[in-house]
């Protein structure tokens, strides 16, 4: 497995095979993404991460990554056998505690259990939970500002085991924000909803279908104990039964992983966002720009999921561009659904 480990640790039992790891990339953007990839993948050798995702394959630009984590947990090895299992010790594999100031401005604190330096691939970290098993961390270079890492005062050594072992996508967020229901109206809730989803974690395709009401309690409760294919079956169904099921489907795509949801027809938008991208192009494009949020444009649609949208969006606007979900394109000033 090219992911380096200390020697200490090993996967924990319930890791499973290790034929590709389950992992979770946390973009710039707040958006959190789990997916599968082959264990055997250098991350600090690509330009861009590969990630099974829903069953396909998908890209995602390493320029817009801020870390990728193992999802299966690291755990203190007790059994010298799976000791030498390890053929290389890393160069620094002593406690220490670190804190990364990200490009944008967010920080990361923590306990890790040694570190990797990859120079321009990035740094692997090995970060400390509440249980006292350990998180695998890559970080890249290019979402860095700085990190350091020092080795703990041994006077303060246990109390900081218990102040700064935070999961990574829960000590990324630096502020308490007030909370929104439902739909964003204007920038300043669509920055609260994104600030709330990096913390929350992705949900099943039949858990997003069973919260927006596409599925009754029934085949939900069936769906869970079954690994057969009945969720792809009772898709296929529901789109050969309805003709408005497909953007149904689209909005619990979106729902599974965490995509802001606003209301077009209310939204106050910010006028920046037009000199962005144009009420005639977003017309024909069947978009709503919103606004600005750090540097990235926040543009609305029915289909937030297409890469192609929102990579073309980008070419248009000239900046960084993220998609949220509307349920249909606003009809004021032009607009048509």
């Amino acid at each position: 497995m090219v992911w380096p480990l200390p020697s200490k640790l090993q996967f924990a039992p319930d890791a499973g095979a290790l034929a590709t790891l389950e992992v979770e990339v946390h973009l710039l953007d707040g958006q959190l993404i789990r997916g599968s990839m082959p264990s055997d993948e250098n991350l600090s050798a690509i330009s861009e991460l590969k990630l099974i995702f829903m069953g396909q394959e998908i890209a995602l630009p390493v320029s817009d990554i801020r870390s990728v984590a193992c999802a299966g947990l690291l755990m203190a090895e007790t059994d010298s056998d799976l000791l030498s299992e390890h053929a290389h010790r890393l160069e620094h594999e002593d406690a220490l505690i670190f804190h990364a100031l990200f490009i944008d401005g967010k920080t990361l604190d923590g306990q890790t259990c040694g570190y990797v330096n990859m120079r321009a691939g990035g740094v692997y970290l090995y970060v400390r939970q509440e249980d006292s098993r350990f998180i695998a961390l890559w970080v890249p270079r290019n979402s860095l500002q700085s990190i350091r890492i020092d080795s703990p005062d041994p006077a303060v050594l246990s109390h900081v085991s218990a102040e700064l072992a935070v999961p990574a996508e829960e000590s990324i967020v630096t502020a308490t924000l007030p909370q929104v229901s439902g739909l964003a109206s204007n920038m300043d809730e669509l920055a609260i909803l994104l600030e709330d989803a990096r913390g929350k974690p992705m949900i099943t395709a039949a858990q997003a279908l069973f919260e927006l009401k596409l599925m009754d309690e029934a085949t939900f409760l069936d769906l869970q104990s079954d690994k057969s294919g009945k969720l792809r079956t009772y898709i296929d169904d529901q789109l050969a039964k309805s003709d408005t099921f497909k953007l149904q489907l689209e909005h619990a795509r979106a729902r599974m992983v965490k995509t802001p949801e606003v209301n077009a027809d209310t939204f106050q938008i910010d006028s920046q966002a037009l000199t962005k991208i144009s009420w005639n192009i977003a017309t024909r494009q069947s978009v709503v720009p919103l606004g600005m949020i750090s540097g990235t444009l926040y543009v609305a649609s029915s289909a937030p999921m297409s890469r192609e949208l929102e990579d073309r969006l980008s070419m248009i606007a000239g900046c960084h561009l993220a998609l949220v979900w509307v349920s249909t394109v606003s009809n004021r000033d032009g607009f048509t659904g």
